[in-house]
């Protein structure tokens, strides 16, 4: 009984140190296996790449969780993507996807909007102007309303309404008390 045991333990000893011995490749790109609802998401090669262009983009460092990610022009000389984090939306060129044309943080946001200027469709990014009181408002000057262009008006009305969620998260997020404070303002008393 012991040369069997003896002999199990040195076999698999030597089929998991190996140097033949590989890890079999991926079958499919990997991906966060949680939404903004909390639950699992069905996989799609899609959802799995604009995950991947996030981490390499904000480098694995940062909190930011995945949202969507949207095709807004599909064309060979002129495509672009909107990848939409938890703290950002980045557009990124189909001719370099890790280098973002545009980066729009939700601090510094106000709202996304469809935009209809003649045959062509936008989403418009609005940026936040303050008054002297402190009171944001939608910024007037067109350099701080950047626009970007859309395959048609079902691609911008929805990358608008998926930002402005995005928007409306990220606003909830800091807005909220962490659990664990020991700020004694915060206690409840008794």
């Amino acid at each position: 009984m012991f040369d069997l045991a003896s002999g199990t333990a040195a076999a698999l000893s030597y089929t998991t140190s190996s140097a033949t011995n590989q890890m079999p490749s991926k079958v499919r790109k990997i991906r966060c296996c949680v939404n903004q609802a909390g639950v699992l998401p069905q996989y799609t090669t899609h959802d799995s790449t604009g995950q991947e262009y996030m981490r390499k983009i904000s480098e694995s460092e940062s909190k930011e969780t995945y949202v969507a990610f949207e095709t807004l022009r599909d064309n060979a000389t002129e495509g672009m993507q909107a990848l939409i984090t938890s703290e950002c939306v980045h557009f990124l060129a189909d001719s370099d996807p890790l280098n973002p044309v545009l980066t729009v943080w939700y601090s510094e946001l106000y709202h996304a909007n469809h935009l209809k200027v003649g045959p062509k469709h936008y989403v418009e990014l609005t940026k936040q102007a303050y008054t002297e009181a402190g009171v944001s408002h939608p910024h007037l000057s067109p350099k701080e309303r950047p626009r970007v262009g859309c395959d048609n008006e079902n691609i911008a009305l929805k990358v608008s309404q998926q930002i402005n969620y995005a928007k409306s998260k990220f606003e909830e997020m800091n807005q909220m008390v962490a659990t664990g404070t020991q700020d004694p303002s915060l206690l409840l008393i008794l």
